[in-house]
Order: structure tokens, then C-alpha cells, then sequence
């Protein structure tokens, strides 16, 4: 089984293809991990800045998902599961650091409803 991962947590947009081995000693392999760095765009601020960060999710995360797949040599037919980082208690207490997460998260819902999983 194929999974695709997609994590948007702060600032780098990243995208995983992990495969199911069978092997008990290491039951996973990487076929492939994109990441898009964001460091260049929150440097001069000296931190991440969570609605930047959102608006270059958004810019990142199609090209970054279509080229893990690519590099994993897979489509959207051979993945059995997506993964994608979920907001935690500090969204609750911060929106604003919350804002990147949504985006992988809606990347992932928009999956599921065109493919009708």
C-alpha cells in the first residue's frame, strides 16, 4: 500500500510517498520527499509569520504533492491512505498558528471528495 503524507505545520510545505514493505524488521520505505522551504521569506522577519506561511502553502502545496508523486513513480489510483498534520491545542489558543495546518488539511479533503474514498 501506497500512503501520501502532507505536512504543513509552520513554514515548509512537505509531501511524502512512504510504501508498505511486508518486512517486519522496517514495514516502510521512502519512494519519495518533496519539501518547499519557506526560510528565505520569514528570515528578514526573524520568525514565521503564520499568514505568510499560509499564502505560501497555498502557492506550494499542488506542485509539491504532484511532484511526490511523480518522484514516487505513483498516481492518485495507487494510494491507499493520505496522511496530513492535524491542528493541536495550540490552535485553540493561537488562530493565527493554526493557519498553515488548515491548508493540508484541506488539500487532503478536496482529494477525498473528487476521488469519492
Amino acid at each position: 500500500m501506497l500512503i501520501l503524507g502532507i505536512e504543513t505545520s509552520c513554514d515548509e510545505t512537505s509531501a511524502a510517498v512512504v510504501e508498505e514493505t511486508g518486512d517486519t524488521v522496517r514495514p516502510w520505505a521512502i519512494r519519495s520527499n518533496v519539501i518547499a522551504s519557506q526560510v528565505p521569506i520569514h528570515r528578514e522577519g526573524g520568525g514565521v509569520v503564520p499568514e505568510l506561511a499560509s499564502r505560501q502553502h497555498i502557492r506550494d502545496i499542488c506542485g509539491v504533492v504532484e511532484r511526490a508523486l511523480t518522484d514516487a513513480h505513483g498516481g492518485w489510483a495507487d494510494l491507499g491512505a493520505i496522511a496530513v498534520t492535524l491542528p493541536t491545542w495550540r490552535c485553540a489558543v493561537d488562530p493565527q498558528r493554526g493557519l498553515p495546518v488548515w491548508i493540508g488539511w484541506d488539500a487532503d479533503a478536496s482529494v477525498v471528495v473528487e476521488d469519492d474514498r
